[in-house]
């Protein structure tokens, strides 16, 4: 029952679109004077230019929120911040790992 439901739903979803689409053809034929054909090319440019928008507006809000918040501290910047060479884990975890030893 639900998968009838959700198609049903996207069905119309899909129809209301496509209507919506025409009705925005026919307005940009009526109003700019130009054929069916060059008002469909009118929308879709139109349309590339909103996704374009909004992935400007997008990026923007991102470059904010990154100027926003303090850039995290990585390990290797705290040791050199701190001016030692290598914390006991990483040395211990080196040692480990190395060819030759076994723990």
């Amino acid at each position: 029952m639900r998968a009838w439901c959700a198609a049903r739903i996207y069905k119309w979803r899909v129809q209301l679109e496509r209507r919506d689409r025409m009705s925005r053809i026919e307005t940009i034929a009526e109003t700019e004077g130009v054929s069916i054909e060059q008002a469909k090319r009118i929308r879709e440019l139109e349309a590339v230019g909103w996704a374009i928008s909004r992935h400007i507006d997008a990026e923007l809000a991102l470059d904010a929120l990154k100027q926003a918040i303090p850039p995290t501290p990585t390990a290797a910047g705290r040791r050199a911040a701190l001016g030692t060479a290598a914390c006991r884990t990483c040395v211990t975890t080196a040692w480990r790992s190395s060819p030759g030893t076994s723990f």
